[in-house]
């Protein structure tokens, strides 16, 4: 295609575009990651009910399954149980228990035993966060511009930068598009 079909088929616009999108690609930081680069916007996603011997694991009480809390049941670095003080506190107004029946919830098993009583939802599971990519971009402003328009319905999200070195389409691709951010007098 010569220069002047270029020019008939890209309006002023594009031209503008393919500028700023061009100065963009070619001045962000890209985080230490070989170019090409492309930038996720995920968040990130508790998985539950796998085996608490092999991951985390934690506490679902409720009264009902699909309208749970969650506890870590983790320990701390003194072994004992993270969130123990929150569970005791949990039970306390959940079942209008007496600082005594409190002191005596002591183990995994006392709290099950204190649910099945009240007929509340129980398991004791395992977990891990696991990253959901929700969307691709190619600039970290606009990942950015994205997740701060309010646009973006989730809670936890973290931006990623991966390279796409391995294609070769997309480093010639964005090499082009950095061309037209180069400043002509």
């Amino acid at each position: 295609m010569t220069n002047e079909l270029l020019v008939q088929h890209l309006t002023a616009d594009d031209l503008e575009f393919l500028n700023k999108l061009g100065k963009e690609l070619k001045t962000q930081d890209n985080r230490a990651t070989r170019k090409p680069v492309i930038v996720k916007v995920s968040e990130r996603e508790k998985e539950l009910y796998l085996d608490p011997n092999e991951y985390s694991e934690c506490l679902l009480i409720g009264p009902t399954k699909h309208n749970v809390r969650f506890f870590d049941w983790s320990l701390n670095t003194e072994g004992k149980r993270l969130q123990m003080t929150a569970i005791k506190e949990g039970c306390r107004l959940w079942f209008r228990l007496n600082d005594q029946e409190v002191e005596n919830i002591q183990s995994l098993e006392d709290v099950r035993n204190i649910c099945e009583q009240h007929d509340w939802y129980f398991a004791h599971t395992g977990y891990e966060y696991r990253e959901k990519v929700e969307k691709h971009f190619l600039t970290i402003q606009e990942a950015e511009e994205f997740i701060n328009s309010g646009s973006y319905r989730y809670k936890d999200t973290q931006l990623f930068i991966e390279s796409a070195h391995e294609s070769e389409e997309m480093r010639r691709l964005l090499e082009i598009v950095e061309k037209f951010g180069d400043d002509i007098e």
